[in-house]
């Protein structure tokens, strides 16, 4: 890949609103309170999302189906039971009651003295994915390490901010310049732990597979070509060992004055193996 950009991070607000999904921060209590919400692009429930905030006109469960309410409490105590991001397929609902297949992927925010403070997490709509849509449950392995011993530990962020989100989501957010050849750098410090990087780095170029680099430039291009719209792509990278790092990168274009970029995430999939598949766009 190139060199990168001199400036690949605008600002966690910026980057969050660009985001193809939506982030929330929400309490580990009975009714999974939400504290947070950010749709970015990724708001497609036809709901304005802060009427869940504080349980303000909506409660979190309003918009989960019905039958999938199960797998959330599921989905929430395979997170508190160790420190590790936990992927997971549930529906939900349309506010005029359509049904939207989804993949969430959250962690548990713990403090200093190991304290469940909330769930952070991203919820990608897979309408337009077949490839990923499955039945409703938890996706991320049994066999899977229980721990990260590289997760932040935060102390309560109250009203939380978008600094503060961008760095407990549990998804590295990436930026590319869509000029020329692809430039990919993550743009969040969550890489290290899977990269086998120095904790704490960021802005540091994406190490994509040899073999899967056009993979990337078509899921860029794809995103280019319909502005607003997500589109996906499954591609390697390599670990600072070498060995190969199953992803799944997920992005949306942003226009701008320079000619706009593509915003996105990237979900680990070494512990997902449901999810792993052949390198390249996914449909």
């Amino acid at each position: 890949m190139s060199a990168k950009p001199s400036s690949a991070f605008v600002d966690p607000d910026w980057v969050l609103r660009q985001l193809p999904v939506i982030s929330y921060f929400c309490e580990n209590d009975g009714l999974y309170t939400m504290r947070w919400l950010n749709a970015g692009g990724g708001n497609d429930l036809g709901y304005d999302l802060q009427d869940f905030v504080n349980n303000k006109h909506y409660f979190a469960a309003s918009a989960i189906h019905p039958d999938d309410l199960d797998v959330v409490d599921d989905f929430a105590e395979r997170a508190l039971q160790g420190q590790r991001a936990i992927l997971a397929r549930y529906r939900l609902v349309h506010v005029e009651g359509r049904v939207l297949p989804t993949l969430v992927m959250a962690r548990v925010v713990r403090d200093a003295n190991d304290k469940a403070l909330g769930f952070c997490g991203q919820v990608l709509n897979l309408a337009d994915m077949a490839s990923l849509q499955g039945p409703s449950g938890v996706i991320t392995d049994h066999d899977a390490p229980r721990n990260h011993v590289e997760a932040p530990r935060s102390t309560d962020p109250g009203v939380p901010t978008p600094d503060w989100m961008l760095r407990q989501v549990p998804t590295p957010a990436w930026v590319a310049e869509v000029k020329g050849q692809p430039t990919v750098v993550v743009a969040s410090a969550q890489v290290a732990p899977i990269l086998g990087a120095a904790t704490g780095a960021e802005d540091t170029m994406l190490p994509v597979h040899g073999q899967d680099v056009a993979h990337v430039g078509s899921l860029i291009q794809k995103a280019a070509a319909k502005p607003g719209n997500s589109a996906a792509a499954r591609v390697r990278l390599v670990h600072a060992t070498g060995r190969e790092v199953p992803v799944l990168l997920s992005c949306r274009f942003a226009a701008g004055p320079q000619g706009g970029r593509a915003v996105g995430i990237l979900y680990d999939l070494t512990f997902a193996r449901q999810l792993q598949g052949k390198p390249g766009l996914v449909a």
